[in-house]
C-alpha cells in the first residue's frame, strides 16, 4: 500500500471511491456501515490538491482504497455547514487553546474501501495525513454526524479524537472533535530496549489495551474477553534465559513490546503489542524488524513462528505483506493458558512461519 499527497492525475480513482460510498449514490446494504455525506466534483479536488495540498490517498496499483481531505477553514467556507462552524470557533476551547481559523483546521471527510476496513490502513492514513498538516496547524478539528456511529466509533475510540463539543445545525446533531497534529511520533524519539522488572505494570497496561479494549485495530475484543496477560506471565518471560523481551519507548514511556522466544531451533515472536493511541504510525512495524534481526544476528535463528488467531484475517495480512506465510498447524484456543475466554467454542488459531 502506497500513503502519498494526491496529485491531479489521481483524481478519477479517488471519484470512483467516493462515488461507492458517498450518501446519494452508495448501497443501501453498505449505508451502515458509514458514509461519506458531502458530495465533492472535480473542480473542487483539484482546488484542494492544487491550492491546499490537502488530499491523502491510500492507493495499490491503480486504484484509491482510501482518501483523507484535510485543509484550511478558507477552503471549507464555501459550504454553509462550515461557515457554521467558522463562527462557533472562538467560543471553543481544546487543550486550553482558542480555536480560531489561524491554530486549526478541518479534517474530513475520509473514506475507506470496505475491503481494507478493519485494518491498519484507517490509522496509517489518518496519521499520515496528520502528520503532513502539523507542518502547518497545531489542532485537527472535525465533525460526525450522530447518525453515523461507524464514524464515531473509529474517530473518538480507535484514533483517540476528545469531543469538543455536540451542536447541532439543520436539524442534525453532530459531534466536533479534536487532537493535536503534534501527537504524530516522530521515529527519532524512539528507541528499543530489553524489558526489566520496572516495566511490568507498563507492559501489562499495553498488552491488555491493545488486545481486550475496543480500541486499535489490533484488539480482538469480539472474539475473547477477560485480559490477555497477567503480571505472573511476563515475569516468566524476564526470568526465562530462553526469552528476549524488548519495549519500545517513546518520551521515556514503553508504548510496545515484544518478545522473541528460542525453541526448537526457531524464534517463536509474540507478546507483540502497540499502545492502540499510537498504531498506524510504523512503530509495529519497525519493532517486528528489530525483533527478527535480533533473532538472525544475536541469535543466529533463520527460522521465525507466531501464533494467530484464524478469525483475525487484517492482522494475518498484515504478517503476509511482512513475508510470513500461513501453516497447517492450527490448535483449539488455550483456555488452559489464562489468556482469556473465548467467546465462540470454535476459536481456533493458526502458526505463521517465516524462513530468512
Amino acid at each position: 500500500m502506497d500513503y502519498k499527497i494526491a496529485t491531479i492525475d489521481d483524481i478519477e480513482a479517488i471519484l470512483k471511491l467516493h462515488k461507492k460510498y458517498q450518501i446519494d449514490s452508495i448501497k443501501e446494504e453498505d449505508k451502515k456501515d458509514g458514509f461519506v455525506t458531502t458530495a465533492f466534483t472535480k473542480e473542487e479536488l483539484t482546488q484542494l490538491i492544487t491550492q491546499e495540498q490537502g488530499l491523502f490517498i491510500a492507493k495499490e496499483g491503480d486504484e484509491v482504497l482510501a482518501y483523507v481531505m484535510s485543509a484550511s477553514w478558507d477552503f471549507w467556507s464555501k459550504w454553509t455547514m462550515f461557515r457554521h462552524m467558522v463562527a462557533d470557533l472562538p467560543n471553543l476551547e481544546y487543550k486550553g487553546v482558542k480555536l480560531s481559523t489561524k491554530n486549526s483546521y478541518q479534517y474530513g471527510p475520509i473514506c475507506i474501501d470496505k475491503r481494507v476496513r478493519g485494518t491498519e490502513v484507517l490509522p496509517t492514513i489518518f496519521n499520515f495525513a496528520l502528520k503532513e498538516m502539523s507542518k502547518r496547524y497545531p489542532i485537527l478539528v472535525t465533525f460526525v454526524n450522530q447518525i453515523n456511529p461507524r464514524s464515531y466509533e473509529a474517530h473518538h475510540r480507535k484514533l483517540g479524537l476528545d469531543i469538543i463539543q455536540e451542536f447541532k445545525f439543520n436539524d442534525n446533531r453532530y459531534w466536533e472533535m479534536g487532537c493535536m497534529s503534534s501527537r504524530v511520533v516522530n521515529n527519532d524519539n524512539l528507541k528499543i530496549r530489553e524489558a526489566n522488572k520496572e516495566d511490568v505494570n507498563a507492559i501489562l497496561f499495553v498488552v491488555n489495551r491493545a488486545y481486550r479494549s475496543n480500541d486499535g485495530w489490533t484488539n480482538e475484543s469480539s472474539l475473547v474477553s477477560g485480559d490477555r496477560v497477567e503480571v505472573s506471565e511476563i515475569i516468566n518471560y524476564l526470568e526465562n534465559s530462553k526469552s528476549h523481551l524488548f519495549v519500545l519507548i517513546i518520551k521515556d514511556r514503553v508504548e510496545a513490546c515484544i518478545c522473541v522466544e528460542e525453541l526448537n531451533g526457531q524464534a517463536y515472536i509474540g507478546f507483540f503489542a502497540v499502545n492502540s493511541n499510537l498504531q498506524g504510525q510504523g512503530i509495529g512495524k519497525k519493532l517486528l524488524t528489530f525483533a527478527e534481526d535480533f533473532a538472525y544476528k544475536s541469535l543466529n535463528l533463520t527460522h521465525f513462528k507466531m501464533a494467530v488467531l484464524a478469525d483475525r484475517g487484517e492482522l494475518i495480512d498484515f504478517y503476509l505483506r511482512r513475508g510470513y506465510q500461513k501453516t497447517e498447524q492450527t490448535i483449539a484456543y488455550p483456555k488452559d493458558l489464562n489468556v482469556g475466554t473465548p467467546k465462540r467454542e470454535d476459536l481456533i488459531v493458526i502458526y505463521l512461519e517465516k524462513e530468512v
